[in-house]
């Protein structure tokens, strides 16, 4: 497991946002054989959340640190899946956001697909807000 979090010790209601923390539980495999441990995965992670996001990026700690530039406040990025398919990611992130489609906390618009496609490594991710 790897983290990318810088600690900030603050006075309450100091009015200044930690970063987002980013947690690597990542898993790799076909979508139809990981879909339902993802499923199962996210809703574990999402149940006490007050708004959680899904989206791929190949560049998770660059993709929170854009979440907090643009407004977003979020406490945790989840990273739970890798692959070298943007196939794969993009078909993966469509199911799950479909899959949650249901839940009010679900921040997106759109099942996905957006944004431009980069090179390398893809991660599937959740950004959540904690109660």
């Amino acid at each position: 497991m790897r983290f990318c979090w810088v600690p900030v010790k603050l006075q309450p209601d100091s009015g200044i946002r930690l970063p987002v923390q980013v947690n690597y539980k990542t898993r790799a495999g076909w979508p139809h054989q990981i879909s339902t441990e993802l499923k199962r995965a996210i809703s574990h992670y999402v149940n006490n959340a007050d708004g959680f996001r899904i989206g791929i990026t190949n560049w998770p700690e660059r993709r929170a640190q854009q979440y907090e530039a643009t407004g977003w406040v979020y406490d945790e990025m989840i990273v739970l899946y890798e692959t070298r398919s943007h196939r794969n990611a993009v078909r993966l992130e469509k199911e799950l956001i479909r899959h949650n489609w249901h839940r009010d906390t679900l921040e997106v618009d759109r099942d996905g697909g957006g944004g431009r496609r980069g090179e390398g490594w893809y991660f599937l991710y959740i950004v959540r807000r904690r109660t």
